[in-house]
């Protein structure tokens, strides 16, 4: 899965949707998903956008989706991807980048 460099206004200016999608079907239109992965009483491990009870917490992040054109007609697509909060400055998106760049 792809990152989604954003900084912290970017991220924080996106609604949030953890378990739903917005109604509103606008190519571009972009939302934040939050995931918690977690661990059942079985060691079963799961993601959602809540923590149940008597389960372990392992992880959380963010996804981005984004609403793109579909290959079938009349539909639309969804995007996602983990995003990354590099910093307040749109500069800190290319630090990042430079910073991460694989050399090999």
């Amino acid at each position: 899965m792809d990152d989604t460099l954003l900084t912290q206004k970017e991220f924080d200016d996106l609604l949030e949707y953890s378990t739903s999608i917005p109604t509103g079907t606008t190519i571009g239109k972009r939302w934040k998903r939050r995931i918690i992965v977690f661990k059942t009483i079985n060691d079963k491990i799961f993601n959602a956008g809540y923590l149940p009870p008597n389960t372990t917490f392992i992880e959380e992040y963010y996804l981005i989706g984004e609403y793109i054109p579909s290959e079938k007609e009349g539909q639309i697509g969804i995007q996602w991807k983990k995003s990354v909060v590099v910093g307040n400055l749109e500069i800190d998106k290319q630090i990042y980048q430079f910073k991460n760049r694989n050399l090999s």
